[in-house]
């Protein structure tokens, strides 16, 4: 510890009578001071030693809540029910459009989160605001062709698609399902066909697609081509029943009663509850699936970890970390929101 330099003064030579009388009483001085220098030393270090197990369990300070990230323990599981799920979720959809109303990608976020969770009007208003921002946005474009198809308004959607088309053509193809079934409900069915084979012919078309075409031919009563379709969707776990289905309508039509029948039983196997023809391509999963809250959470810590990324960018470090920390307690065993915490502490750059 370097000595403080006393300010310049005179120095005043001490008297003879202020003098220690002989060299023991100078020893026995210099030997009291470093014991109470000792026992300062020991009591300083008490009073200022950090308790570990306090600092395992105190909460982090709103003002810093990214300091010592490698000191944080992780939050309790996040168990909400399935209603407190999706109210979570819909209030981070609205949280991300109000605090970044102008940024196209936030905006874009809060639409899939909203529309995710239930809430298309909402989900719309986001997608709206970005094409007011660019009117060119294929996010804006995709997301109004979701919510126009969701509430049935089919002709909107086919529009939107279209849009999406001119701008991202490579994106429109990942989300045809949009255009396609719109088309179909549309009653334009070769307007399917002329979009799905040209797919077909340089990618192999997923199940989905292949219960498209085959509805499509069916309604332009080629009823082999759809029987072919239907076929080479039957090995799609996710669209068998479907596919089961549509391919006995077909082969009644060809008069191939035999066939049909034993696809009929084969759809009543694989599905014992009636459905729609289409439910199976839009819903993900059974109702017991989609109403079991923790089938939710991986998908609400993905949204919560890219909030977090989002705000971490542009600088909002403390509702960074809040939702960083909400995206580990979602899912305890992903470790990217701890690394993002761990980027976030002082001297690191998000």
């Amino acid at each position: 510890m370097s000595k403080r330099r006393a300010p310049d003064r005179q120095r005043v030579k001490p008297s003879a009578s202020a003098r220690p009388r002989n060299r023991r009483s100078r020893l026995l001085a210099g030997a009291a001071l470093l014991v109470c220098l000792g026992v300062g030393a020991v009591a300083v270090e008490r009073l200022t030693r950090p308790d570990d197990n306090r600092l395992s369990t105190v909460a982090i300070p709103q003002e810093a809540p990214i300091a010592e990230a490698a000191r944080f323990v992780p939050p309790p599981r996040a168990e909400p029910t399935y209603t407190e799920t999706v109210a979570e979720a819909r209030q981070l959809g609205k949280e991300i459009m109000e605090k970044l109303p102008g940024d196209v990608q936030a905006l874009a976020l809060a639409g899939n989160v909203l529309f995710a969770f239930g809430d298309p009007e909402q989900a719309e208003a986001a997608w709206r605001r970005i094409g007011e921002l660019d009117a060119q946005s294929a996010e804006a474009w995709l997301g109004l062709a979701k919510t126009a198809h969701k509430r049935g308004d089919f002709e909107r959607a086919a529009q939107c698609m279209q849009q999406l088309s001119d701008v991202a053509p490579a994106l429109a193809d990942s989300h045809v399902f949009f255009l396609v079934d719109s088309l179909l409900k549309l009653g334009r069915p070769q307007e399917v066909i002329d979009r799905l084979e040209p797919l077909g012919q340089s990618a192999t078309l997923p199940g989905g697609a292949r219960v498209t075409l085959g509805q499509a031919y069916y309604q332009l009563r080629q009823f082999e081509l759809s029987a072919d379709q239907y076929r080479q969707a039957l090995d799609d776990p996710q669209y068998a029943a479907v596919a089961h289905y549509g391919l006995s309508s077909s082969l009644m039509r060809l008069g191939r009663q035999d066939e049909a029948k034993q696809c009929r039983q084969e759809y009543a196997r694989l599905h014992q509850k009636e459905m729609q023809v289409f439910d199976r391509m839009q819903r993900a999963g059974t109702d017991e699936e989609r109403d079991d809250p923790a089938s939710l959470y991986p998908l609400l810590a993905s949204f919560h970890f890219e909030a977090a990324k989002l705000y971490a960018i542009r600088g909002q470090r403390e509702r960074a970390a809040k939702h960083a920390f909400r995206a580990w307690a979602f899912a305890p065993d992903r470790p990217e929101p701890r690394a993002l915490l761990e980027s976030l502490s002082p001297g690191e750059s998000p």
